[in-house]
């Protein structure tokens, strides 16, 4: 099959991307010393090359390897059809948002995460708090564990402490405000009898749920 003309024409206007990767040409790998004279270094790296290509509906730009390139300039939007990439630089800039990393410099958090040892990211262009947590899973991967298994960490603290606070509370109740009819005991709020402490302390939790509701808003 025929390459279309107009992709020989965008492949013929592509901007040069330098190589993914640490590999460099001429690049020391192991500098001599005294047991070992010469030092080691890349003689070449073997690649097609890599070439920047622009998605044409955001403006924003990715690198491809030339062998790819002629594929990616044939993708299509399947909604109308139209190309995905071009190698020209389109006339917009890719829209910005105004969420930062988690990581960010400027985060309200980024004392404790100096604490924690985490690193600092600069990205501050994000559209969304979706786009935040998708950067921080691609991108800080490891960061993101720790910082979400520390957030998991506090809840199950909160919900521990929250449990007894109730239960104290609940006990205050069933000790207090609970008084006995014929050996049975009766709810002081609605006047309910009940065959044991437990049922009176069920029964509250469940039915009256200002004392459950003072306890959160403290």
């Amino acid at each position: 099959m025929t390459t279309p003309e107009y992709i020989e024409e965008l492949m013929q206007e592509v901007e040069e991307a330098d190589e993914p990767g640490n590999l460099r040409e001429g690049q020391i790998l192991h500098r001599s010393n005294d047991d070992m004279p010469l030092g080691v270094q890349v003689a070449s790296v073997e690649s097609a090359g890599h070439v920047f290509i622009y998605n044409t509906k955001t403006g924003d730009r990715s690198k491809t390897n030339r062998n790819m390139l002629e594929d990616q300039l044939k993708k299509t939007f399947p909604e109308d059809g139209t190309r995905v990439y071009t190698t020209v630089k389109p006339p917009f800039e890719p829209p910005r948002g105004a969420y930062h990393c988690l990581l960010h410099a400027d985060s309200e958090e980024r004392e404790h995460y100096d604490q924690m040892g985490l690193a600092t990211c600069t990205k501050d262009d994000l559209a969304s708090e979706y786009q935040v947590q998708r950067h921080m899973q691609t991108r800080h991967r490891m960061e993101w564990a720790t910082i979400a298994e520390e957030v998991s960490r506090s809840e199950r603290d909160e919900e521990r402490q929250f449990q007894r606070t109730l239960m104290a509370a609940v006990a205050q109740v069933g000790g207090n405000g609970t008084s006995t009819r014929s050996n049975r005991l009766v709810c002081d709020q609605c006047g309910k009898t009940f065959k044991s402490g437990a049922g009176v302390k069920l029964h509250v939790r469940q039915k009256h749920q200002e004392v459950t509701d003072a306890i959160r808003s403290n």
